[in-house]
């Protein structure tokens, strides 16, 4: 993806208040991480994540994106998933961020990539990312945070596993 270019699922996961972390007007929606006054537990595989982020009622969740690059995969552009409305005031809840699953031989560039909960008074949870590779120069931002405007939602997680490490490592950052 070259620079200034995009790959999106942005609000393409379940749409308004539905999904298994489906928020409303006083929830934010759930996903990697729970949605600001959601009681909805995060779903799906935290290493092999393949679930749609849930809506709530301002915003649908992130999509899902998978990619399998046999060779270099470069990302100088905009990978995301997310949930898409940052909104001021407190007009209800946001979705959660969605997924992004990625293998690559070779994971390059300086771009972003990204499965963020939207923002408003009752904010999204972050959605999942799980990335593989064999050798890595990437050196974007990658997140999965949850929305933060008045009420955050939970951080969702970021899984890294290298083919020459006998374990992947998790990340939760909000």
């Amino acid at each position: 993806i070259a620079a200034g270019g995009t790959m999106s699922a942005i609000d393409a996961g379940y749409q308004t208040n539905a999904g298994p972390g489906a928020g409303s007007f006083f929830i934010g929606g759930s996903y990697g991480g729970r949605g600001d006054g959601s009681s909805a537990a995060p779903y799906s595989s935290i290493t092999n994540p393949d679930e749609l982020g849930s809506g709530a009622n301002n915003s649908a969740g992130g999509g899902y994106i998978k990619l399998n690059i046999t060779d270099t995969f470069t990302l100088n552009g905009v990978l995301s998933a997310s949930s898409s409305y940052v909104g001021g005031g407190c007009s209800g809840g946001s979705g959660s961020g969605g997924t992004i699953h990625l293998t690559a031989n070779t994971f390059a560039g300086s771009g972003s990539m990204s499965v963020n909960g939207g923002e408003t008074c009752y904010s999204g949870g972050g959605g999942r990312i799980a990335y593989y590779y064999t050798n890595k120069t990437f050196s974007g931002p990658i997140t999965a945070y949850g929305g933060n405007y008045n009420e955050p939602g939970a951080a969702g997680t970021i899984y890294e596993k290298a083919t020459s490490w006998a374990r992947g490592i998790v990340y939760v950052n909000n």
